[in-house]
């Protein structure tokens, strides 16, 4: 067992890590006691992260992380009202380094789904997690899969494919024609 060591850190008196990816870096979060109380974080063997909130002043949780360092989790926002469910005051994020925190339910097409946690993430992308069908009422498990852009860098190892193939094929025409 070996302590994070968050509060010899200076990031308060409770902590929690909630996921660990293949390259030990975590994803979790911290209590200090200061509002907000719950914030979430990113740790590697380097830095400590707080990822900050959709809005300010409010807390959250950072649930998942995959292998590229991309988090999810939820953070607060301002109550709104939805019919037979109360006050909803949470809205699911994913973070990275190079573009900060992002709110899930800007990137759907629906406004008749509120997407409140994300709890985790895979290596392609996928995030999963629980939200409210606004329309019809009801909370719903979904799965976010990421659109693939046309522009996509190909691997190393398809190019390499792709050349043998091209050679293979010249050869044999060559073979063809003599």
């Amino acid at each position: 067992m070996q302590d994070l060591g968050l509060q010899n850190l200076g990031f308060g008196e409770y902590s929690a890590a909630d996921d660990i990816n293949d390259l030990g870096q975590i994803a979790g979060v911290i209590w200090d006691g200061q509002e907000p109380a719950a914030k979430p974080y990113f740790m590697d063997s380097t830095e400590v992260v707080l990822l900050g909130s959709l809005e300010e002043g409010k807390g959250g949780a950072a649930r998942g992380i995959n292998n590229q360092g991309a988090v999810v989790g939820w953070s607060g926002i301002t109550p709104w009202e939805l019919p037979g469910f109360g006050n909803a005051s949470a809205h699911a994020f994913i973070w990275d380094k190079d573009s900060g925190i992002s709110d899930l339910n800007t990137l759907i097409d629906s406004d008749e789904i509120e997407l409140y946690e994300a709890t985790d993430i895979n290596n392609s992308g996928q995030i999963v997690g629980w939200g409210y069908k606004t329309g019809t009422g009801g909370e719903l498990a979904f799965i976010l899969s990421p659109r693939r852009s046309s522009h996509q860098v190909p691997e190393s190892g398809t190019v390499l494919m792709l050349g043998l193939s091209l050679a293979g094929i010249s050869l044999f025409r060559r073979h063809l024609k003599s």
